[in-house]
This record gives C-alpha cells, sequence and structure tokens, in this order.
C-alpha cells in the first residue's frame, strides 16, 4: 500500500503539527478514536487526542516526521506500521529529538481515511535523545 491510497491523514497530519495547529491534528482522527502515547496512557475520543496534541505543541513540538515499513489495506480498514521522528524545540531549553516506531489503523470514512487506532514507542527514552 502506498501513502496515497489512505488519502491526506498522513501528510495532513504531519503539516498541522508543523503548523501548530491541534484542532486540524485532531482532525485526521475518527471521532471515537483511541490513541496510546507513552506518559499518556489511553486516550478515547477526538477530544482527549486534540488535547494531548495541544499540550505537546504548547510545550515545543516542532515536527513530526513518518517513515512506512509496512502497510495494507482492504476496502475499510488500513494499517501502517512505520519509524517516526519527532522534534521538540521548548523556548528555554534545548531541542529534543526523538525516534520509535508506531502502528495506525485507519478506517474508511466516505472520501477519506480517519485514523482509527494508533499506538506510538520511543525506541529509548526521552532523556537520551538531546541533541
Amino acid at each position: 500500500m502506498k501513502k496515497e491510497t489512505i488519502g491526506s491523514s498522513p501528510a495532513t497530519l504531519t503539516a498541522a503539527i508543523a503548523n501548530g495547529n491541534p484542532g486540524a491534528v485532531a482532525a485526521c482522527y475518527a471521532e471515537a478514536a483511541r490513541l496510546l502515547a507513552p506518559g499518556a496512557g489511553l486516550l478515547n475520543g477526538r477530544a482527549e487526542i486534540e488535547r494531548f496534541w495541544r499540550t505537546g505543541i504548547e510545550l515545543g513540538l516542532a515536527s513530526l516526521d513518518l517513515e512506512d515499513l509496512a502497510c495494507d489495506q482492504s476496502a475499510a480498514l488500513a494499517y501502517q506500521l512505520g519509524r517516526y521522528q519527532l522534534r521538540l524545540a521548548p523556548p528555554e531549553s534545548a531541542p529534543v529529538i526523538e525516534t520509535g516506531h508506531y502502528l495506525v489503523v485507519h478506517k474508511h470514512r466516505g472520501d477519506d481515511w480517519g485514523r482509527e487506532v494508533e499506538f506510538f514507542a520511543p525506541d529509548r527514552p526521552t532523556e537520551g535523545n538531546r541533541s
């Protein structure tokens, strides 16, 4: 599966983060999506997911790069397994680069795909990733 087959979801997500727009980030997720993020536990629904990304952006989240390693799809569901690189640029401290892996299950919703379930895990603790 190529990225294009799941619509604009990954590109829209990374652009929204780069633009500091948590509402646009949350719009990439299905209404009842679930996100399992390190340090945050299980987040349920678009509103909780938006608060999570808003907090990250307020703390200096500057960019997120995604690299697919494996993906597949059916008519209704698609998944992506890959690597990510997240860059934090807090205003009063050194930048932090976190790398890790992610798994996203997308669900077809009309003309586009929504992130239904997402899990990401860093390769090592954030403290060890200062640049």
